[in-house]
């Protein structure tokens, strides 16, 4: 019995593992898809697209409820299946007391004890249960587990001394490539471009071109598949992490704020006074806004939900005024905003980096006239590098036919 009971404990196990993953698999869509509808509420209610959504969520959660059903049906299963080999034992222990009994001359006493142990076939099923449950809640410190094995960051070679590492803000990338897994092809194909120091380049191209990936890879989000990147003449695989991301500057496309005060989402470790986050925030004119909402020490809601757009990429902006980088990179960051808060953008930039060398990937095309050069990128390739007027100059340019669309 312990051989039969043990064969089934281990079919269960081996496929309610994996009815319990298909369970959570189909359950994160259903939230995501949630969470996407209430932040996009007024365009699902502009288009009148209700039902559409509510037939979108009942699919997850049809599928959710099939999963569902397919672990309860087999936690059933096993109930049904352990407890008929129970039942079996008790009636073939006391068809054989009877037996002996009858027959066989045995005492009625040793009967009735084997008729007692039989009775207590209750304690293994419960120990099988309690095993089949064991199983399944150790599912979460196996997904901890795998998740402790994902490749981490490499270290740096050495470490670069302090944060003034850059004296000239230049940058050369020489025969890089980037691919973002083992068996995926390269989303940057042997890139080679030098920027001089204080110089602005504007990043254009196609969606999937590579644009956003080129930056990343400046900070090291995604390590090179071949190639090396060189900032100030320093190789930025042998600087340590938190020095060369803190070298760097970027105002992304989707401003990023955290819950939490005013200040420490400005200034998140502390090292400016009250006076310079104040000046930050009144070259970005959000000086009033601030005094409206309770100063510094003001509560921002998750996401900063409290606050427009625009006026978030303009903390963003000031965040990045606190840190007087050389290095400034813009991805986008004017894509979603009015344009008022554009120009004050691109005055504040102007003004205030005039020192760095700025990457900009451009959204509009009408702000590409005042950089120095404009990198054209195609299909994870270099495919124009020269500065606005040459590249019009040619009118078969990739640049020039992107102006006249």
């Amino acid at each position: 019995m312990a051989i039969v009971y043990f064969r089934v404990m281990n079919l269960f196990i081996a496929s309610s593992k994996q009815f319990r993953k298909m369970e959570k698999d189909s359950r994160a869509p259903i939230y995501s898809f949630i969470k996407e509808c209430c932040a996009g509420r007024e365009t699902i209610r502009a288009f009148s697209k209700e039902e559409h959504t509510s037939a979108l969520l009942g699919a997850r959660l049809n599928r959710f409820a099939g999963c569902k059903m397919i672990v309860q049906w087999s936690t059933r299963w096993l109930c049904l299946y352990i407890d008929i080999m129970a039942n079996l034992v008790v009636l073939f222990a006391a068809l054989f007391a009877v037996i002996s009994c009858r027959y066989f001359g045995v005492a009625p006493a040793l009967a009735g004890l084997s008729l007692s142990y039989a009775f207590s076939m209750d304690m293994l099923n419960m120990f099988i249960h309690a095993l089949s449950y064991l199983e399944h809640y150790k599912m979460g410190a196996e997904r901890l587990r795998d998740y402790s094995r994902l490749s981490k960051e490499q270290l740096s070679i050495e470490r670069a001394g302090t944060k003034d590492w850059i004296e000239e803000p230049t940058i050369d990338i020489e025969n890089f490539s980037v691919r973002y897994g083992d068996n995926l092809p390269l989303v940057l194909k042997y890139i080679s471009i030098s920027i001089a120091a204080r110089e602005k380049v504007a990043v254009v191209g196609r969606t999937g071109s590579g644009k956003s990936s080129l930056t990343m890879a400046l900070f090291r989000m995604v390590e090179p598949t071949s190639g090396i990147i060189f900032i100030s003449g320093k190789n930025i695989d042998s600087v340590e992490l938190s020095v060369l991301r803190g070298a760097l500057a970027i105002i992304p496309q989707d401003p990023v704020l955290f819950s939490g005060s005013l200040r420490s989402n400005l200034d998140p470790f502390g090292e400016c006074s009250d006076e310079e986050l104040w000046k930050a925030l009144e070259e970005c004119q959000m000086k009033e806004t601030i005094d409206i909402l309770g100063g510094l020490g003001c509560e921002i809601e998750e996401s900063g939900k409290n606050l427009s757009v625009g006026q978030r990429q303009l903390l963003c902006l000031a965040r990045v005024l606190i840190r007087k980088v050389k290095i400034l990179i813009l991805d986008e960051a004017t894509s979603s905003i009015d344009n008022r808060s554009v120009e004050l953008i691109h005055t504040v930039v102007r003004e205030r980096f005039h020192h760095a060398t700025v990457i900009s990937i451009a959204h509009r095309l009408e702000s590409i006239e005042e950089y120095n050069r404009v990198l054209v990128m195609h299909d994870g390739e270099v495919a124009e590098f020269d500065t606005p007027d040459n590249l019009m100059k040619n009118p078969d340019s990739k640049y020039a036919q992107m102006i006249r669309k």
